[in-house]
């Protein structure tokens, strides 16, 4: 072999070269957010078409079991916790899709077991205000996130119930 291609100058080179591959090929991959998520599940959508894309539930029928009817709007930001008296920056994450005066639906980044109870508290409430206890009716995987239909220990006060979207 030539002595000029076996050169500590071209050798160095070349193998710093490689270790800057293989740290850009390992470096660490931003986080996604929930509502990043949810987002790219509906498709890139904007958020005011994020709700039409996301009733991923079957249209009302003359024999839906529903009490009362449902609704989508914009995903409301809530806390998730399974203790009443978390502190609501400790609780999980989570995002209202779908909500009735009996219960709702959120996307949550973990599953919640069938028939557990847990309680929800909109990220936009005022200090002081409740949490409310909901049932887990179904856990949904959808991808990268789980969707869980819910239904509400007692009926919320209406001004609670406004909370969630």
């Amino acid at each position: 072999m030539p002595p000029e291609l076996t050169s500590p100058q071209l050798v160095w080179p070349a193998a710093a070269a490689g270790v800057a591959l293989l740290l850009w090929a390992v470096r660490p991959r931003p986080v996604r957010s929930l509502r990043e998520k949810v987002g790219d599940a509906a498709g890139g959508a904007r958020d005011h078409d994020i709700d039409l894309v996301l009733n991923w539930l079957p249209p009302e029928s003359a024999n839906d079991r529903r009490r009362s009817p449902r609704r989508g709007g914009a995903p409301t930001p809530i806390r998730v916790a399974i203790f009443p008296d978390a502190d609501p920056r400790a609780a999980e994450e989570g995002l209202v899709l779908d909500r009735s005066a009996g219960g709702l639906c959120f996307a949550a980044h973990r599953r919640f077991p069938q028939g557990v109870g847990v309680y929800v508290r909109s990220e936009s409430a005022p200090a002081g205000s409740p949490w409310v206890g909901v049932v887990v009716r179904h856990c949904r995987d959808h991808g990268d996130h789980f969707l869980i239909g819910c239904s509400f220990l007692g009926a919320p006060p209406w001004n609670v119930l406004l909370l969630f979207g």
